[in-house]
C-alpha cells in the first residue's frame, strides 16, 4: 500500500512554527494596505488611498519572509532534504535580522507624498516574532540525519 508523501505538520518545532508563523504571517500582512497613509490636502493628513509594505525595502523583507517560510515548509514538513552552507538556524538568524533591518528602514524610505501608519507598526512586530523564532531555531541542537526504514528481511541472508 502506497503511502502519500504530504505535508506533517508533526515534525516541526516550537521555533519551526514561530518562524513559519512570524514570517508567513508577514509576507501575507506586507501585501495589505495599512502601512502608510497617503496624502495631505492644504496641510491635513487626507485618508484617500493607503499604501501596502510591498514596496521598497519592506518588499525585500516580504520576500525574505516567504524564502524562510518556504524553507520550513520544504525541509520539516515535505522532508524534502538538501544540503546548506550552514546550520539550517543560522541561515534563519541571517534572513530574519536583514528582515527586521529592512522592515526598520522601511518609515525612513516611505513612499513620496505619504506618512507612516499603524500597519508598519504590526509588520515590525511581527519581523520581531519571525526573528525570534529564528534565533529559538538557531539555539536547538543540530538534529541527527534520520535514516530510511529498513523493510522486513533486509540485510538477512533468508
Amino acid at each position: 500500500m502506497a503511502q502519500g508523501s504530504g505535508l506533517d505538520a508533526s515534525r516541526l518545532t516550537t521555533a519551526d512554527k514561530i518562524v513559519l508563523g512570524g514570517a508567513g504571517i508577514f509576507f501575507v500582512w506586507s501585501l495589505v494596505p495599512t502601512w502608510y497613509r497617503c496624502c495631505s490636502v492644504l496641510g491635513f493628513e487626507v485618508d484617500v488611498a493607503r499604501v501596502n509594505g510591498f514596496r521598497g525595502v519592506t518588499a525585500i523583507a516580504a520576500l525574505l519572509a516567504l524564502v524562510a517560510a518556504v524553507e520550513v515548509v520544504l525541509r520539516k514538513m515535505a522532508n524534502v532534504r538538501y544540503s546548506l552552507p550552514a546550520r539550517p538556524g543560522l541561515i534563519h538568524v541571517g534572513v530574519a535580522v536583514l528582515g527586521l533591518l529592512f522592515t526598520v528602514i522601511g518609515p525612513v524610505s516611505k513612499p513620496a507624498g505619504s506618512s507612516v501608519s499603524w500597519g508598519l507598526f504590526i509588520g515590525l512586530l511581527l519581523a520581531l516574532v519571525w526573528a525570534y523564532g529564528a534565533y529559538m531555531m538557531y539555539s536547538e541542537p543540530e538534529a541527527p540525519p534520520t535514516e530510511p526504514p529498513v523493510g522486513p528481511g533486509a540485510g538477512s541472508a533468508g
